[in-house]
């Protein structure tokens, strides 16, 4: 900044005034993208978590084999 007239450090000053606010939007606006991405592929990850957990298995093979055995 060494050679320079206060009014063209003013400028330059508010020229990354500028970069720096639009760089901080582009940030908030892609972490929001982000969070509502994990948010729904948690949501998938619990549905299909839930149809394949072992428990529900055990639980599905016992009704299953409850009603061949004539118990409802």
């Amino acid at each position: 900044m060494k050679g320079k007239s206060e009014k063209e450090i003013k400028k330059y000053i508010e020229k990354k005034k500028q970069k720096r606010s639009y760089y901080q939007k582009n940030i908030a606006e892609l972490a929001k993208k982000r969070e509502l991405f994990i948010s729904e592929e948690m949501k998938k990850n619990s549905i299909i978590s839930a149809e394949d957990d072992f428990g529900t298995a055990v639980s599905k093979s016992i009704k299953e084999r409850a009603k061949k055995l004539g118990y409802e």
